[in-house]
């Protein structure tokens, strides 16, 4: 839980500032002589990082930049994770510092930090190089239930509990009410530049308003919505806006005309813009009855409505999304289909997982016949461990792994990863994970040949 607030402690606490690129290689030039090789390779870093912070390099540039790994490779024979003094373990702190900005998992970094005596953390580093350790640690969310306590500690001992706490209000609170939550979106709504995904952010609103059977309010939301003044000219009405409309009675009238808007603007949602926008559908499969699915990730809903239907009548599905676009976008493709009254997919604002204890606690024991985990791999261990009440730490090769794969998806979205690249990373990551004893227990490869040829790909890695 520290942790966790411990990523936002930089807004809250002033960092040392970043050197710019010119400066910090000028530092690197005019100090060559005096400094030693690990903080000259530090201060490569941490000017390769500047480049980010000054918007004059890309991610992707500065990740595949030869010299990036030639300093993270000279910090990685330098450094030994046994007697580090308090210039080293400065210098330990700038390094992650740098890898963090840049988005690179530097494995011998991570490990020498967590290593560091409880004295070094109090006597070496002032409030804000301890500040940017924790902070920068918390990047790459690692699942080290121990040395988060340590921290926790920390920021307790050094004043910094308050803070702590404000976070905590935000960013793990009580979980909302259906008619808070909707308040939330209305405000979330008119931060929307699309006018496709504001309209299915009002629509997760008057659902949300449905649910507790606020019916005037759900027409305050459809009269705002037709009001094309107030959006400069958009058209806000969907499909779902009728169809939830005719669900509820309401007299408004929609605009554009029936159907409603069927695409999803210029500006749309990452997710949606090169997809056919609330057009999709799930096979008419059927299997047991009267089931309870839980589902880790709504993302789009698709998976959900698969798992409803497949389960077949009387089943019902709770889903879980930290994203509230996301899960907005899914409570209208649910609403599209008709499945609102069996799946629900809450709009999670500033809630963390903690959200599945709580709704634990409303199940019967043994009520959950299938659970599905289709969202941060940096969670899974935790989430799983919430529903069976326990609380084992995995292997810390799997720790390192996991954060690898968090990495890797984020590169994917910013455009960093081709698919041979993507083919190579899983079979690294198979590898990580059978050398932690865990292997597949089904391989379904359409061709002999295919199989041999992936089993043949070798990845070099992004990270260190």
């Amino acid at each position: 839980m520290a942790l966790q607030a411990t990523s936002r402690l930089a807004k809250l606490s002033p960092l040392r500032p970043c050197l710019s690129c010119r400066a910090a290689r000028a530092r690197a030039s005019s100090t060559s002589m005096a400094e030693s090789p690990l903080k000259q390779a530090v201060l490569t870093a941490g000017s390769l990082a500047a480049g980010l912070s000054a918007r004059r390099r890309k991610v992707g540039e500065v990740t595949l930049d030869p010299q990036t790994a030639d300093c993270a490779q000279e910090i990685r024979n330098m450094l030994r994770q046994d007697d580090v003094s308090p210039e080293v373990a400065q210098d330990v702190v700038r390094a992650l510092s740098a890898f963090g900005k840049m988005r690179i998992l530097h494995t011998q970094v991570l490990n020498v930090l967590r290593d560091l005596p409880e004295s070094t953390w109090k006597e070496s580093f002032s409030l804000s190089m301890m500040v940017e350790a924790i902070s920068s640690y918390a990047e790459f969310q690692l699942e080290d239930p121990e040395f988060n306590q340590v921290l926790a500690g920390l920021i307790v001992s050094r004043g910094l509990s308050d803070d702590v706490e404000k976070i905590l209000e935000v960013s793990s609170g009580a979980v909302l009410a259906p008619g808070d939550q909707a308040q939330q979106l209305r405000r979330l709504a008119e931060s929307c530049e699309s006018p496709g995904l504001q309209a299915a952010v009002l629509n997760a609103a008057a659902l949300r308003y449905t649910k507790v059977k606020d019916f005037a309010k759900c027409n305050e939301i459809f009269e705002y919505m037709a009001e094309k003044e107030l959006h400069r000219g958009k058209d806000l009405w969907t499909p779902v806006s009728y169809a939830l409309a005719k669900r509820v009675g309401s007299h408004v009238q929609g605009s554009p005309p029936l159907p409603g808007m069927r695409t999803p603007g210029p500006k749309a949602h990452k997710y949606v813009r090169s997809r056919n926008w609330l057009k999709f559908g799930a096979a008419d499969e059927k299997g047991k009855e009267d089931c309870l699915a839980v589902e880790f990730g709504t993302f789009l809903g698709y998976s959900a409505v698969k798992m409803q239907q497949q389960l077949g009548d009387g089943s019902r599905v709770i889903s879980f999304e930290m994203d509230p676009e996301v899960a907005c976008l899914a409570l209208n493709f649910i609403e599209f289909v008709g499945l609102s009254d069996v799946i629900e997919a809450p709009s999670v604002l500033h809630v963390n997982w903690q959200l599945c204890s709580i709704r634990k606690e409303e199940l019967e024991p043994g009520s959950v016949d299938v659970v599905y985990m289709d969202h941060n791999q940096m969670t899974y261990h935790r989430d799983l461990a919430q529903l069976q009440q326990s609380r084992t730490a995995p292997p810390r090769d799997l720790v390192l792994l996991a954060a690898e794969c968090n990495l890797m998806r984020w590169r994917t979205a910013k455009g960093m990863v081709d698919e041979k690249l993507w083919d190579e990373f899983v079979q690294y990551v198979r590898r990580g994970m059978e050398r932690a004893g865990i292997s597949n227990t089904r391989e379904n490869w359409p061709d002999q040949k295919w199989f041999d040829a992936a089993r043949k790909l070798e990845y070099q890695r992004l990270d260190y």
